[in-house]
């Protein structure tokens, strides 16, 4: 996780006199993210209705690691399974 953040403590502090320490304890916690797949008929300009059997969203956290691969090859057999074209390799926008 790459993120710089920075905190003027000495603010927080201006009333220690001189010798004194503080101990701090910063907890970080990822946010939740939620990926969601969605399928456009390029044909009709339609979305494509999944069947709510089939996962389309994925949760994960703030610069976690989410594998949706299952999901990803299940939603590609049903769209096969209709008569769909899937492609090998799609650039996400």
């Amino acid at each position: 996780y790459n993120k710089t953040t920075s905190y003027d403590l000495a603010s927080q502090f201006s009333t220690l006199i001189d010798g004194q320490t503080v101990n701090a304890k910063v907890v970080y916690t990822p946010d939740k993210q939620t990926i969601t797949v969605t399928v456009h008929d390029s044909e009709t300009n339609t979305d494509v209705t999944i069947p709510t059997t089939i996962p389309t969203s994925f949760d994960g956290t703030t610069g976690g690691t989410v594998d949706i691969t299952d999901g990803i090859n299940k939603i590609k057999t049903y769209l096969t399974e209709h008569g769909y074209t899937v492609p090998d390799k799609i650039d996400i926008p």
